[in-house]
């Protein structure tokens, strides 16, 4: 699911099975367009989806991306690392609202933890 100011698109993403599609994103490798195909696009104000066969997304564009459940990519972390915990956090992408958690030191609390 690729979330801009505008809308929030998903559909089906071609690439090797050796590539974690969200590690890549976070390096200097990353694609100049997130290409969707049998995409399904729901603008902001809430209109029923609209049907494309294919959607070029510019990663300029991208607030936020995630894979569509139940897909789950492999954490680049380990989950049972001591001194850590996951945090409950609701995000708002442009018109969006998202639930999910937070990975945090336990000797921490989310404020702190955003604070730059």
């Amino acid at each position: 699911m690729v979330y801009t100011q505008q809308e929030v698109v998903w559909g089906e993403s071609i690439g090797k099975k050796t590539i974690r599609f969200l590690k890549l994103m976070r390096t200097p490798m990353c694609p100049a367009y997130i290409v969707l195909y049998n995409a399904k696009l729901l603008p902001a104000n809430g209109k029923s989806p609209l049907a494309f066969p294919v959607v070029h997304i510019p990663i300029i564009r991208v607030m936020a991306v995630h894979p569509t459940p139940p897909h789950q990519e492999e954490y680049d972390f380990n989950p049972e690392e001591p001194n850590r915990k996951m945090e409950a956090v609701t995000t708002l992408i442009g018109g969006f609202r998202i639930d999910g958690k937070m990975r945090i030191s336990t000797r921490t609390n989310v404020t702190q933890a955003l604070d730059v």
